[in-house]
């Protein structure tokens, strides 16, 4: 840690969360809520696989107010995940994430089509994380003494 001594806090940490598996996503939700507002944890990263809306618009307007009661008052981080990106078709008419060829596709993925055409697109238009890398394909930031790399 460089400069003055920085307080311990707490933040939450899940991914595949998705509101097409039942009521996990609603307990999801219901916890993270408590764990901010009762709890005082200060933010949250989510790291992929957000609402498996798989190219549903409702889907990620259903989403949206799970998580608002306590996005609202910290930081609320993603990270795209294959439910969101995953393509195997005309990669290059929607992909946003400006990596040549097949788009972002690293050696060691299992790849298919788990967004079902999205592509990214729908989180790209929604979410705007640090510019320090690739938007929200890969970003890193700091949160009190912690740094986090998103990749």
């Amino acid at each position: 840690i460089v400069g003055p001594k920085q307080e311990p806090f707490s933040y939450i940490v899940y991914g595949d969360m998705g509101v097409t598996a039942g009521d996990s996503a609603y307990e999801t939700a219901a916890l993270g809520q408590i764990e901010v507002n009762q709890f005082g944890a200060r933010m949250t990263h989510h790291i992929g696989d957000i609402s498996y809306a798989r190219g549903n618009s409702p889907t990620w307007e259903a989403w949206f107010p799970l998580v608002e009661p306590y996005a609202a008052t910290a930081p609320y981080m993603v990270g795209i995940g294959n439910h969101e990106y995953d393509h195997m078709k005309d990669p290059n008419h929607n992909d946003p994430s400006g990596a040549t060829g097949n788009g972002f596709h690293p050696v060691w993925g299992n790849y298919g089509d788990d967004s079902d055409g999205e592509c990214g697109v729908p989180m790209f238009q929604r979410y705007h994380m640090p510019n320090n890398g690739n938007n929200l394909f890969w970003y890193s930031y700091d949160f009190g003494n912690v740094h986090t790399i998103m990749l």
